[in-house]
């Protein structure tokens, strides 16, 4: 089990979300609860689609609520890394409110497209399209992702900052 939280980009919830829906591609349903039980430990082979709410707290959730809905309207892929699964490679389809926003806290329904499980052969490598502002730490959700993705891309010279249009190799 982990302790990780769930995180879009360079976005991490403040809290993971009480309950994600997975639906897989031939629209069967299934839930996973906070606990981390679910019926299926497989379930990201053949998904389309994860859907919740979240929370974003402190000063700069409105700063992230933005982010997101930018990269929803841009269709903008990143990593989406979730507790108890491996990470895959999302676009999210809609960014929403749940609740009024007070300060420092905003309540957000999410629904991200599954285009990837990470690790799965795919054809070609996936690739990250950088956009102005990018870094690796936006798309690795830890030090070791981080590196293992500044190993694969060995003309990236600076992690701390990617020109917009630079193509990141994820695997």
């Amino acid at each position: 089990m982990t302790d990780a939280l769930m995180r879009f980009g360079g976005v991490q919830l403040s809290h993971n979300p009480k309950e994600l829906v997975f639906r897989r591609k031939n629209n069967v349903q299934m839930k996973r609860l906070a606990s981390g039980e679910f019926a299926d430990s497989d379930a990201l082979a053949d998904l389309g689609s994860v859907s919740g709410k979240g929370e974003l707290f402190g000063e700069h959730c409105f700063d992230d609520l933005e982010i997101l809905m930018q990269m929803c309207k841009n269709k903008k892929s990143a990593i989406l890394t979730m507790p108890y699964f491996k990470s895959v490679i999302a676009v999210p389809k809609e960014i929403s409110l749940s609740a009024e926003p007070r300060e420092n806290y905003i309540s957000v329904n999410f629904d991200f497209a599954v285009i990837e499980k990470i690790g799965v052969k795919a054809e070609s490598p996936p690739v990250y399209i950088a956009e102005e502002g990018d870094s690796l730490w936006d798309i690795g959700k830890t030090p070791d992702e981080v590196s293992v993705i500044a190993s694969l891309n060995h003309h990236i010279r600076d992690i701390n900052y990617l020109e917009e249009g630079t193509k990141v190799k994820l695997r």
